[in-house]
């Protein structure tokens, strides 16, 4: 068959006479063909499907360095990390392993070290470019100036030997320990930065040594508070009143370790430092109304159950789930709230089934109820919203929305 190609290929019929015939069944000739083929197939193989991203209405200028962010043309590259919200506001932070002629192929995190720790499955998805909705540069999408929005950008993709990969290192990153970690790159607004991961957890890594925490025996006794009992506290369960500065558990703090607290009860948190930090934890944008990232990542991340009556002189917030009635001075934000949630500005949860009242914003990521105040949001809403202006998955209108069926 690779005779009858090269026949083909090489001379016409007319062509075909005795030398040239000849010349055909000439081991050389027939030896020096095979390895021009085996070298053109290899230097095929060396080449991959890249894809150059440049600002619309920006020309492409080439750079030294294609793989860190400029709007006149980047790469994305294998291997590196990316910060990604999808059109589905599914987020993630994983490695983009393999680039086909319009798909994008990223890994859900960043390794299979991680997941365990964050909720996550760990996965490969592929997704059309134009599913790519935001580029992040540090993984909070609500903060505007570290995100690119990618209708604005063009996707060029090409076949290359170039701008295919970037190579993980391997470095010592503690002084007082020998072992070798990855060095992940990943991709930060201005430059590429590294990674590493160290039992579950993704540190930056800065170029040098550091001393490793050392941890400390974990305390595993499951101990239980009765009658009034203060907080912060040592003990994984209060049945009663709990009162003091916040509703936590720090048996193992010194180990970085967060051990679960449920209250039966009444919880209690007076403490007027909330007044300092009251900024920090602003309801102003810095949650997202992502329902894939609440249930593959947030959920797991339940520290306290409150069961009963929720008080915040100031605020009620916390990675919480409270069910019976939560009441704040000032905001409210958990993880989940079944019942009635209270307060004088705003409340915010992931979930939230049944009556949520706030004067200024009332937002959640997935809601089944009634939301009652000035500006009502919700991702996923199975319910009502009053207010003056009320956003839903299915719309946005003032005075009075509502949403009972899912989007399709």
């Amino acid at each position: 068959m690779l005779f009858e190609q090269l026949k083909s290929l090489l001379f016409s019929k007319s062509q075909l006479n005795t030398k040239s015939m000849n010349l055909l069944h000439s081991p050389v000739f027939l030896a020096l063909t095979l390895v021009q083929l085996i070298s053109l197939e290899l230097l095929g193989q060396d080449k991959c499907w890249t894809v150059l991203i440049h600002k619309k209405g920006k020309d492409i200028v080439e750079r030294d360095n294609m793989s860190t962010f400029d709007e006149r043309g980047f790469y994305l590259m294998r291997n590196c990390a990316y910060h990604i919200k999808t059109s589905n506001n599914h987020i993630y932070f994983g490695r983009l392993v393999d680039v086909k002629p319009d798909s994008l192929f990223f890994t859900t995190f960043i390794n299979e070290e991680v997941y365990p720790y964050g909720g996550y499955r760990f996965d490969t998805i592929g997704i059309h470019y134009t599913q790519l909705k935001e580029l992040g540069f540090n993984g909070d999408f609500s903060q505007t100036d570290d995100v690119q929005f990618m209708k604005h950008f063009k996707f060029v993709f090409d076949k290359s030997s170039e701008n295919c990969r970037i190579i993980s290192e391997r470095a010592q990153v503690y002084s007082d320990d020998s072992t070798e970690f990855e060095l992940i790159p990943f991709l930060d607004q201005f430059e590429l930065k590294h990674v590493y991961v160290d039992r579950g957890i993704v540190y930056d890594y800065y170029g040098y040594q550091t001393d490793r925490f050392v941890y400390s025996s974990e305390d595993s006794t499951y101990r239980k508070g009765y009658g009034i009992w203060f907080t912060p506290c040592s003990v994984e369960k209060i049945n009663g009143l709990a009162i003091g500065f916040k509703a936590i558990n720090l048996k193992n703090k010194d180990n970085s370790l967060k051990d679960s607290l449920q209250i039966n009860g009444v919880s209690l948190e007076i403490f007027p430092v909330d007044w300092f930090d009251f900024a920090e934890d602003s309801w102003i944008g810095r949650f997202p109304d992502s329902v894939n990232f609440y249930r593959s990542y947030v959920k797991e991340k339940t520290e306290t159950k409150i069961k009963g009556i929720s008080c915040g002189l100031i605020r009620s917030n916390g990675c919480r789930e409270i069910s019976g009635l939560n009441i704040a001075g000032i905001y409210s934000t958990a993880i989940a709230v079944r019942g009635v949630s209270l307060s004088g500005l705003s409340n915010f949860a992931y979930e939230f089934n049944g009556l949520s009242v706030a004067s200024i914003v009332n937002r959640a990521t997935i809601a089944k109820g009634v939301q009652i105040g000035l500006v009502n949001k919700a991702a996923d809403l199975r319910g009502v919203q009053i207010g003056l202006w009320n956003i839903n998955g299915r719309r946005s209108l003032p005075f009075i929305n509502w949403q009972f069926e899912a989007i399709q």
